[in-house]
């Protein structure tokens, strides 16, 4: 977080990623991913626009070399490659009802609906399973079994349909580092 705020945006930040020297960013009221240097002084070098999107999430898709971007005015999940070419790559989702999305290390994407709804999407774009879990603002799938999900309360682990806690407090985040580990970003 400490470089993002070197990043000076007039609209509240929903997300940045990372790919291939490059800062993908996306900001709450705009319709415009950033694109920016990957080192200091972080320039900005592109502006991608994309009608209607109002953007709520977005993550980098190592496998795919590409970022997505989970569009809530328009229900899709969009695509952006490294020329800046943008597709949509998940199309049909309730607009208005989209919370949050992560990628697994695999290419699988995860989204996070509102009335606590979790749909998991394999590389070839298909729901290969739904969860409904109360009070849900986001979710990572570990492999294709096990999920481990946050809400304002609690940090938990699902597996074969069974909920194991892994921590009494919430996040509004939670991503895997490299090896593995856990990241949280805790209510505040």
């Amino acid at each position: 977080m400490h470089l993002l705020t070197r990043i000076k945006c007039n609209e509240r930040l929903v997300g940045a990623a990372y790919l291939l020297g490059k800062l993908y960013v996306v900001t709450e009221k705009s319709s415009n991913v950033l694109v920016y240097t990957g080192h200091s002084p972080y320039d900005l070098i592109h502006t991608i626009h994309v009608d209607g999107m109002i953007a709520v999430d977005i993550a980098t898709s190592y496998v795919d070399v590409c970022v997505d971007i989970l569009d809530n005015g328009n229900g899709r999940v969009l695509r952006i490659d490294r020329q800046h070419t943008v597709d949509t790559f998940i199309d049909g989702l309730e607009s208005g009802s989209l919370l949050s999305m992560s990628v697994a290390s695999d290419g699988r994407l995860t989204i996070v609906q509102k009335r606590s709804r979790i749909l998991t999407y394999d590389k070839g774009e298909r729901v290969h399973r739904t969860s409904k879990v109360e009070g849900i603002v986001h979710a990572v799938e570990i492999d294709e079994k096990t999920s481990v999900v946050c809400d304002a309360k609690r940090t938990f682990k699902i597996a074969n349909d069974k909920q194991v806690d892994l921590c009494l407090f919430g996040s509004r985040y939670i991503d895997r580092s490299r090896n593995g580990d856990l990241i949280m970003r805790l209510f505040s």
